[in-house]
Parts: structure tokens; sequence; C-alpha cells
């Protein structure tokens, strides 16, 4: 019985001291989970906190007072960020904690978290600026210390710190490097030494920093490739017998195999299509692996498709690449891998390692970036200035007040002055006038009213012209554009200014996207006025003010009206009211502009002005256009809509001009029917102002509109 005893008693013990172990084993690992709960961390560098934080956090990071830039001006950031308006235009300043890069650590071995953090700006232009800073957890109180600017539009890739080193992974600009597109990988090892950052060590990664650099103004896409290869334009593609946009070798026998390494470019205009068409198999599979195309689709930030041919390790790679700045335009890269697949260009170097190189350096340039490098031509003899691709070059011939422009540099051997019947890129034709023009040309005696009438008559006149003419409105300039085909044809543009007709010809381009490019940015050079020539009109009530032609009368009355008449006897051509003769009128008004702010939106301008029916035009707030209905328009900085109210020449034009968010110029412009029809019966009346003239006052006032700060 004894026995017994003791016996449930050691059982007891044992069942005991397993209760107890596993209550020792469970509080253990609660403490475990409870001090990982006490360490956040992100990959990549982003925002993170390597152990406990006494003081310094994350929001006060996002919410500190930072200063940027060389004269040091602050921004206090609410939740990452700082945004400030523009009262002249709608673009931005922002400043702000770039992609959540912040590191929280110790910097400067005081047992207090310190934070490295990367702040971004940019304000509406191309340039995007960056900067390396440190803030400092000086007894509870935050100090930023030490900066580093890092430069425009530099990539990052990575930031770290270990063992208090800041560790700083970014693409930067190479000595060939567009300011859009860097291509030199470096890493580089910062500490903190006091209050200044030094670095201790720099390495770099890339082997494109010297490469030659190619550049398609017309394609809009430039690319690297090493210093011996030959490149040759319009060659046959490696892939198929079209011409390539530049074909790749480093062998100066393009013609004859074998090649060590031969690649291609290609313009493809259906990218959409080519998409469809391929199919996800092992051919795709194969290409995506051995290129790594995921990690150029990141890099390129666009649409990648590879596809293989051949029997590797012999064959052809083909890539085709969306341009991200086009609607459905892309190119296709190939390159042959030579049986040996060993390049010439580097021992030990594969082809595809080089053909992934050369694709990692592909960089399409913006319409903006590829504008912002046009050269500016100004002409003041007859009165225009505008912008033109860099790789053109004007000459001017006098003798027939013409200028035209070449892709031939005027001090190479090949350029001369008479080069025979070689069609020119784009010639200008300056002519006195408009009536001047319109009599030297009226092969038929034609009653004509103006360049439309002119063009509208003889359309298809003697099979000269092809389809109807066409009409639109840039940079606050009517243009009439019309197709002529035959000796001397091409694509005809006509527009007025300082009182010449202009008319553009093109012979070879048929980049209409790119003559709209050109003609958006011309202006016609100011004749000079006399002292008194032009007034000035301002607005205390809605703070602005706008220059005028001194001939014009101003009346206040809750709206601005600008206008001038004549005492004149004529009909009343807009009266539609009456069956038999049109009523006489005694005053001849020919320019009559009423001038509004509206304290709204440029949408919600629109929608108050123009009523109920407009509404089917209005998508997400945006406005569709319609063209001769609804159409954009830009008058010097101010951009915006016109929307006709036309109907035989009469009616008015009502123009919204964007002035900031929440404020939009709005001017209704009245037709004057009888100098758009009857222009030869008014043009000789003393002090009537012609359409010619109207149009210049016009743009005069809105150009000139400045609001107070």
């Amino acid at each position: 019985m004894e026995k017994q005893k003791l016996h449930n008693i050691s059982k007891l013990r044992i069942v005991i001291t397993i209760i107890l172990f596993f209550l020792i084993l469970i509080s253990l690992v609660l403490l475990i989970k409870n001090k990982s709960t006490n360490v956040i961390e992100e990959k990549e560098g982003k925002i993170s906190e390597s152990d406990v934080i006494d003081y310094l956090t994350i929001e006060k990071i996002k919410n500190f007072e930072y200063s940027f830039g060389s004269g040091n001006k602050k921004y206090k950031l609410v939740n990452g960020s700082y945004v400030e308006k523009f009262s002249d235009s709608a673009s931005e300043n922002y400043v702000g904690i770039y992609d959540e890069h912040v590191i929280i650590d110790d910097l400067n071995n005081d047992k207090m978290k310190d934070a490295v953090v990367i702040i971004d700006q940019r304000s509406g232009g191309s340039g995007h600026f960056y900067q390396l800073t440190i803030v400092l957890n000086e007894n509870e109180k935050l100090l930023q210390t030490a900066s580093l600017d890092l430069g425009d539009r530099v990539i990052i890739n990575s930031l770290e710190v270990n063992e208090g080193k800041i560790i700083l992974d970014m693409i930067i600009h190479g000595s060939r490097d567009g300011s859009c597109c860097p291509t030199l990988r470096k890493v580089f090892e910062y500490e903190l030494k006091g209050s200044e950052l030094v670095k201790i060590r720099e390495k770099d990664f890339s082997n494109t920093a010297n490469w030659n650099l190619y550049q398609s103004e017309k394609y809009s896409f430039e690319i690297k490739y090493p210093e011996n290869f030959y490149i040759e334009e319009n060659h046959s593609s490696v892939w198929n017998e079209t011409k390539s946009v530049i074909t790749l070798s480093d062998s100066g026998k393009f013609e004859d195999e074998p090649y060590s390494f031969l690649m291609s470019i290609e313009n493809v205009e259906d990218f959409a299509e080519v998409a469809d068409k391929t199919k996800d198999d092992e051919t795709t599979k194969l290409a995506s692996e051995k290129l790594e195309l995921e990690k150029i689709k990141q890099l390129l930030n666009t649409e990648v498709i590879g596809i293989f041919f051949g029997d590797p390790p012999w064959g052809y790679y083909l890539v085709y690449v969306k341009n991200p700045n086009e609607a459905n335009q892309g190119f296709l890269l190939t390159a042959q891998i030579s049986p040996d697949n060993a390049t010439g260009y580097e021992k030990n170097k594969s082809d595809l390692d080089l053909f992934k190189e050369i694709l990692s350096t592909l960089r399409f340039i913006s319409k903006d970036e590829k504008m912002s490098n046009w050269k500016e031509y100004r002409n003041e003899e007859y009165g225009i200035e505008f912008k033109h691709p860099s790789s053109w070059f004007p000459y001017e011939r006098d003798i027939f007040e013409m200028i035209y422009f070449t892709d031939i540099d005027p001090e190479s051997k090949e350029a001369k002055l008479d080069r025979g019947d070689e069609p020119n890129l784009m010639e200008i034709e300056i002519f006195q006038s408009v009536e001047k023009f319109l009599s030297d040309n009226n092969k038929k005696n034609y009653e004509l009213s103006g360049i439309k009438d002119y063009l509208d008559k003889y359309s298809n006149f003697d099979n000269q012209y092809l389809g109807e003419p066409k009409s639109f409105e840039t940079a606050g300039i009517r243009i009439y554009s019309s197709e002529v085909y035959g000796l001397g044809g091409g694509t005809f543009y006509y527009f007025q200014g300082n009182e010449h007709l202009y008319r553009i010809k093109l012979s070879t381009i048929k980049d209409d996207e790119m003559i709209e490019q050109i003609l958006s940015t011309f202006k016609f050079i100011e004749s000079e006025k006399e002292p008194d020539g032009l007034k000035t009109y301002q607005s205390e009530e809605f703070g602005f003010e706008f220059q005028y032609d001194s001939r014009l009368d101003i009346s206040d009355d809750g709206s601005i009206t600008v206008k001038h008449s004549i005492p004149f006897e004529h009909e009343n051509s807009c009266d539609f009211g009456q069956e038999s003769a049109l009523p006489v009128l005694r005053e001849l008004v020919d320019f009559n502009i009423d001038i509004e702010i509206k304290n709204l939106s440029i949408i919600n301008a629109i929608r108050e002005e123009e009523g109920e029916y407009i509404t089917k035009y209005i998508d997400d707030d945006l406005l569709k256009t319609e063209d001769g209905y609804i159409d954009e328009i830009k008058i010097a900085q101010f951009g915006g809509y016109r929307i006709s109210h036309a109907f035989e020449g009469c009616g008015n034009d009502a123009f919204y001009f964007t002035v900031d968010s929440e404020k939009t110029l709005f001017v209704r412009r009245q037709h004057i029917a009888e100098l758009i029809f009857n222009p030869e019966r008014y043009s000789s009346v003393e002090g009537v102002i012609m359409l010619q003239e109207s149009n210049e006052m016009f743009n005069e006032i809105i150009s000139s509109f400045k609001f107070a700060e």
C-alpha cells in the first residue's frame, strides 16, 4: 500500500514537471514573438526601423521641415510631401520624401535613432532633383545636418545602412548621356563624420558609360553601343528585307558572313497587332529567360515581347519594345547570335550578354524633351520666330522671299545654295499680303474673300488639289492646309500675320505630329508701336491688367467690353428674320469682345456659360474636342478652349483660358460678318480694322494679361 502511494506521488511529480516545462516553453515563444513585433523592416531600403524607436518616428520624419537645394529654402512636409501651386500657371512645386526612401538607424553611435532620407523636388518642367539628407536625434530634438545633392533625373535603385555606413545604389549620367537618360550605375558608400557626409567608397558597375550614343530625332529614341562598333542607317534588317532605322556590327562588312555580332532596329507602326499575333510558347519563354526581359521591362517601363528563332546557341532573338510616348508605335530589335556564341568585341562575353547590355541602354525621348533641344529660328525682316529640329539647317533666299530647311550643314562641303531639284525638308514662302497673293493666283477671276475661300474654290482645279482643304488653330494662329500632287506638290500650310501671308511647303516630311509641333512654336515678332500706341487697363476689383490698342474703347459694366466702331451705313447681314430688304445700320462694329473672370475651374466655367447641351462633351471633367466647334487653343502663357457659336459668319466665339485650378479667364468675341464675307468693300473704308489686324489686337490683349500676385 505504501509502495503504491509512493508510486502515485512519483507519477504526479512527473506530470507537474512536464506541465511546468511546457509553460516555460510557451512563455519563451511569446517573449520572442513580442520582441519581433518591435522590428519593422521593408525591402529595398525603403521606410524601415531596425529596432525599438525611442523618440524619432516615421511620422515625425514625414512631417519635418527640410532645407532643400543650394538656397536652403525650407519646406514643411505634411504626411511626406509639400505642394505649392503657382499663381501664374497650372504647374506646381512639389517637394517630398522620394518613394518612401527613409532608413532609421543610429548614425553617430550615441545610442539614439537617426534618419537617412532622400528628398525629391520637381516644379512642372523636365527637371527632377534629388537630395540625400541626414536627420539626427539630439536629445529628443530633430536636427537636419549633412545633405548631399544627388543630381537631376538620376535613378535611385536602393538605399541602406550597414553598421552606420550609408550605401546608395543609383544610376547617374555618363559623359555622353542626355539629361533625360542616365546609364552609369554606381554604388556609393558614405559615413557621417561630425556634421559632414564623407564618401569612403565608390564602385562603377556600368560597362556602357563610355559607349557611343545614337539618337533618332525622327523616331524619338536613343541607344548606346560599343565604341569600336560600326553603324549604318537605312540598311537591310537583320531579320527581313525591310529597311532598318540602324544596323550595328563589330565588323564593317555588313553584307558578308560570318559575323561576330550583328543587330538591327526597325520601326514598328502597329505594336498592338504584333502583341495580338505573338503566342506565349517555348520561343517566347526562351527569349524572356535568356534575355532577362522582366528586368528590361522594369528598366524601360514599357511593354516588351521577346521571340527566339533558330537552334541554340545559333539563331535570332527578336525583341519588340513599345514606345511609351506613342499610342501604338514601337521598335523591333533583332540580334543574330553567332555559332561560337562569343563576340569579337570582348572575349568571354557572349552575344546574349552584349545584346542585353545594348537593350538596357534604350531610352525613349518624350515630345517635351525632344522639343527642348530644338533650335530657334528668328527672322526680324519677315516678322517670325519658331523652333525646328536641331538636325535642320536654314537657308534664306531674299530674291524669292523664301526660307528653306535642309539636313545639310551649311558649313559642310556638301552645302550648296543651288541644289537643283533635290527636295527640301521644309520651305517657307513670304507674300507681301493676302490681297497680293490672291491677285497673283486668282486665275479664274473668282470673287475671293480670303485664303479659305481661295482654297475652297480652287479645290480640284486642273486636278491640282487632293481632297478638301483643312483648317486648324495652334498658338492662336488660324492655319489652312491643302494636299497638292504633281510637279512641285506636297502639303501646303497658309497663315497670316504682321500683314504678310506665309506659306509652308512640305515635300518629304510626312510626320504630321512633328509639323504641328513646329507650327505650335510659331510667333509673330511684334512691330514697334508709337509710345501712345498702347494703353493699359487695370482692374482693382479682379486684380489683373492688360494692354490694348489705343484706338479701342473700354467700358466696364459687370463685364469688361473692348470695342471699336466707325460711322458707316451698311446692311445688317446677320438679321435673319427679315424676308425683304435687310435693315440698314449706321455704325460698323469691327472689333467687339467681352472679358470676365470666373472664380471656377475651366470645366465648371464652361458648364455654367454653355448650359446643359455641353454636358455630352464632358467626360470625367475633361472636355472632348470637335474640329471647328470645340478646339484647344493656346495664346502666349494661356491655354484652354474655344467654343464656336457661329452661323454664316455671324455669332461669336467663346474663349476659356485657365488661370489656375479655381479661376478662368472668359472672353466672348463677336464675329464680324461684313469683314468675313466682303472684305474688298470695307478695306478701303477709312479707319476700319480689318480681320488680320483685329486678330493681332485680340492676341495682344490676351498675351498681355497679368494677374496680381
